[in-house]
């Protein structure tokens, strides 16, 4: 009986499907089964156990550092270091050490003016001085050895200019520097900051690198024909001093001409030298208000220029 009443049941079931115009079998699921979020669409129907669900662990990605490059290291090239100067007690008394007087040192001197050596000249000098171990030293240093001795370089050399004319910072300055040379410069008082001359800031510049400043007096007139003798020696002096505010211990006689009376005036008025004129390398105490400078022409061999670097035979 109960058997009966469930297929009576079934049959009403479908009736009721055909006559609504619905798909039977979409009807038919949709009243036995409950409704689902997602349902597949399997082949057949299988019933399997549900799994326990697990916790769900996250992984934490690991970093893994991009490879930073480092550069092969490089060798560090070996400088060849200079020449250990030597030093040897020199003085007091009478030294031998060679004074050179230049004037100008231009870029050409085609014309070979005595007064003019070009730069190409220049370099050859001082080139060929360091070549045969000469180290500049400056007047100051040449005239302590003389009157109180002082430890010099063994092979030393006094490298003077006059006047102050501004081709020598121009184009003997960086050959000098480049040798690790230095020079002193003379200077007409009244013409710093003249044009064709050395400006204050070029001035300083050399006093920085090393150079002495000494003066040439104000005007560079004759001192011997001159009616203010005193004021060119002794003013040009203070007023560098002022300017500069650096020693100026050494004094060139404009054209090289001096007697008793102007050294004497040279002396009251400070200086602890004299720059002059000569044939010879040989400085001493009894001539250091005259020392011997040795003029370097624009006409000059090589041959000619390492003559001055001895005494004349």
């Amino acid at each position: 009986m109960t058997s009966q009443l469930k297929r009576a049941g079934l049959i009403s079931l479908l009736a009721l499907a055909f006559l609504s115009g619905c798909n039977p079998a979409a009807s038919f699921w949709a009243i036995v089964m409950p409704a689902a979020t997602s349902l597949p669409t399997p082949t057949r129907f299988e019933i399997t156990d549900t799994p326990t669900p697990t916790e769900q662990t996250t992984n934490t990605p690991t970093f893994t550092p991009t490879p930073t490059f480092t550069p092969e290291p490089t060798e560090t090239p070996t400088l060849t270091p200079e020449p250990t100067i030597a030093y040897v007690q020199t003085g007091p008394g009478t030294v031998n050490i060679p004074v050179l007087l230049y004037h100008h040192v231009v870029a050409s001197n085609p014309s070979h003016s005595r007064y003019s050596v070009d730069v190409e000249q220049f370099t050859a000098e001082m080139s060929y001085l360091k070549e045969q171990g000469y180290q500049t030293i400056n007047v100051s240093d040449m005239t302590e050895a003389v009157l109180s001795g002082k430890e010099l370089p063994s092979r030393p050399v006094v490298i003077t200019f006059d006047d102050g004319d501004v081709d020598i910072f121009q184009n003997a300055f960086p050959v000098l520097s480049a040798l690790g040379y230095t020079a002193t410069m003379y200077l007409i008082t009244s013409a710093v900051d003249a044009s064709g001359y050395l400006t204050r800031d070029m001035v300083l510049e050399l006093a920085h690198s090393g150079w002495e400043i000494g003066s040439h007096s104000i005007t560079h007139t004759d001192l011997l024909k001159s009616k203010n003798d005193l004021g060119e020696i002794c003013d040009s002096r203070t007023r560098l001093q002022q300017e500069f505010n650096l020693p100026i211990n050494s004094f060139a006689y404009p054209y090289g001409v001096a007697n008793y009376h102007t050294m004497q005036t040279a002396h009251d008025c400070g200086y602890t030298s004299g720059a002059g004129l000569g044939m010879w390398i040989t400085q001493s105490p009894d001539r250091i208000y005259y020392f011997y400078r040795r003029e370097v022409e624009g006409h000059f061999s090589l041959d000619n220029f390492t003559a001055l670097l001895v005494n004349p035979p």
